[in-house]
């Protein structure tokens, strides 16, 4: 079992995950913006 999952970045690719899953991202060094969004959702 791995502590940790690193994922590389690439143009397009979305990632998801629930909200109880600690989670983090490292401070954006490029010097191109990053866009990060976050909600919420459920099911009706």
């Amino acid at each position: 079992e791995q502590p940790f999952i690193y994922v590389t970045p690439s143009p397009g690719r979305v990632l998801m995950w629930e909200s109880w899953l600690r989670h983090e991202v490292p401070l954006n060094s490029a010097k191109t913006p990053r866009i990060s969004i976050s909600f919420n959702y459920g099911w009706a």
